[in-house]
């Protein structure tokens, strides 16, 4: 799973690592907000949400900027947008400060993942793409698992030195890719420029794969937002939440390099579609959980429809795309997980007040038979339409 790939995607998946295992600050975030700093829940849910709206403000006009502009220096500006809203953050803790730095967080760290995405794509040969989107959702898991347990530790001596570590990883992530990558942005076609600004809202199965993506996302989301309810209706502790979380993590890390080599090859429309239909049963699985060992086995379920899902996501994307548009349509893609980020408390806060938890999660079989089955129709639809050269092989 490891040979093969080029110096530069190492280079990126490395600052990967680095930029999430620093990413102290968003985990702690509501336990600043509320606890340290002594503001409402209330507040503390609109400080979260601004990092949100920045980040769907962000991501389609980031990715165009990265196709224009190129990539690296896109990428160094958002990052150091959201160092400075870090900094904000630990000085300045007042109500506006904590909004704005919030903000510019979420506009500049959040809003360039299409930015990374597009150049995995540019860096990777169309063959090893499933591979290596897979590694880099690896990456992600392999940062938060150490960012999860670093922050919690540092929080107890001092909050502002969380945000301000934060900070420094988000500049010294930047700084690795921007020194050690080559520009990969491809240059377009003189045929392909004229058409290039309508292009992806033109694409109606690049955006039915968006719909889909974003209702898939409102199922996972659950997890963290009515999950932690239904434990506790068990009369188990805030403790056993956690215990079924740190299970997805540890399966993630464990099982998602040997489940990507299997899939790997595989029709992506059938990955995606069973990955979909195993989040809704697990989810759903909750229904007949009634201890822990019930959670978690649901959610060893629903953590293997995630891996499936991460595995073909961004090789389906990088497939869809025109080389040149690579920084759009990430940038379009990506505001489906941000906008179900900022719905899914909404709609399953009341879906459980007007029905209980266990409405969401019939909700949440159904929500994944129809995204499988969504799938499914599209078939062929969601195969790579050309072949190209990937940055790395052309030079």
């Amino acid at each position: 799973m490891l040979r093969g790939l080029p110096r530069s995607f190492w280079v990126l998946w490395s600052s990967t690592v680095i930029l999430v295992a620093g990413g102290l600050g968003y985990p702690m975030m509501s336990l600043y907000v509320g606890d340290h700093l002594g503001y409402s829940v209330a507040f503390a849910g609109l400080v979260v949400t601004a990092i949100g709206l920045g980040a769907l403000l962000a991501s389609a006009p980031v990715g165009a900027l990265s196709d224009r502009y190129g990539r690296r220096w896109v990428l160094f500006g958002g990052q150091t947008m959201a160092a400075a809203g870090m900094c904000v953050l630990a000085l300045w803790p007042s109500q506006p400060g904590l909004l704005i730095g919030a903000f510019l967080y979420g506009f500049g760290g959040w809003g360039v993942r299409p930015v990374r995405m597009a150049m995995v794509a540019d860096l990777v040969p169309p063959a090893d793409r499933v591979r290596a989107y897979n590694l880099e959702y690896w990456a992600v898991n392999i940062g938060f698992a150490v960012s999860a347990a670093l922050g919690g530790f540092l929080a107890e001596y001092s909050f502002s030195l969380v945000f301000l570590i934060n900070a420094a990883t988000l500049l010294t992530a930047a700084l690795w890719v921007c020194f050690e990558v080559p520009e990969t942005r491809p240059e377009p076609e003189e045929s392909t420029v004229e058409a290039s600004a309508l292009t992806v809202l033109a694409d109606r199965a690049f955006l039915a794969f968006v719909l889909l993506a974003a209702v898939i996302e409102l199922v996972q989301l659950t997890a963290f937002v009515v999950l932690p309810l239904a434990v506790t209706e068990q009369g188990l502790t805030p403790h056993d939440y956690g215990l079924v979380l740190s299970l997805n993590g540890v399966t993630i890390v464990l099982v998602q390099p040997v489940l990507s080599r299997l899939v790997e090859h595989r029709a992506p429309q059938r990955v995606l579609a069973l990955g979909a239909l195993l989040m809704g049963v697990g989810m759903s699985g909750n229904l007949l959980a009634t201890g822990l060992l019930g959670f978690c086995l649901a959610g060893f379920v629903w953590t293997i429809g995630e891996i499936l899902l991460a595995s073909m996501t961004g090789a389906v994307i990088a497939g869809l795309a025109p080389p040149h548009l690579r920084g759009r349509y990430q940038g379009v893609f990506w505001m489906a997980p941000t906008a179900a980020t900022l719905l899914a408390p909404l709609l399953s806060g009341v879906l459980t007040q007007r029905a209980g938890t266990d409405a969401v999660w019939w909700a949440c079989l159904l929500d994944g038979v129809l995204v499988a089955a969504g799938l499914l129709a599209m078939g062929a639809r969601l195969r790579p339409r050309r072949l190209e050269l990937s940055a790395a092989e052309t030079r």
